[in-house]
């Protein structure tokens, strides 16, 4: 696995860094967007466009308070990170409205193998509790490894977003 971060200004910039790169959509890649301080269109729209160009990719993302790339945090910015694989396989999961105990349930049934080994959760800070979730997940999939965050709205502490493909 390799990760690459491109800084999200255009999409013709975003083109030209996926040909440097030599990124294809017949590999395995997940791409999570981080933004910060944009509208929920704005990152449609980004999304929209990375679907486009590397149609089988699988993306998660989230709103933040300010997204690190190279160690720096980065304010008014997208941020793609593209992860390529060489031998794991990805599968991306959306929960809206649910218990904690059905989320963990659907993931037993329908994405958790005796393989897995990452586990990337993002969460809405205002209409979920995650600390109660991190703590079933790790008790019920221990040899899981968990990873991700909570979205947030650059200190407003109004709304966040976070989603997926």
């Amino acid at each position: 696995m390799y990760l690459l971060n491109h800084i999200f200004t255009s999409k013709k910039k975003l083109q030209e860094f996926i040909k440097k790169e030599n990124i294809n959509s017949n590999q395995n890649i997940l791409i999570q967007i981080f933004s910060s301080n944009r509208n929920f269109f704005d990152i449609c729209q980004v999304k929209n466009e990375l679907l486009e160009l590397l149609p089988k990719v699988h993306i998660i993302g989230s709103s933040t308070a300010g997204a690190i790339c190279d160690g720096k945090i980065l304010d008014d910015k997208i941020l793609i990170s593209f992860s390529i694989f060489e031998q794991s396989h990805i599968k991306i999961k959306s929960f809206t409205n649910l218990s904690h105990e059905e989320i963990i349930e659907d993931l037993r049934k329908s994405v958790i193998t005796y393989d897995s080994k990452l586990l990337i959760c993002f969460a809405d800070t205002f209409t979920f509790q995650p600390e109660n979730f991190l703590a079933k997940l790790s008790k019920e999939f221990p040899h899981i490894k968990i990873a991700g965050g909570n979205g947030a709205d650059d200190y407003n502490f109004e709304s966040c977003f976070v989603f997926s493909t």
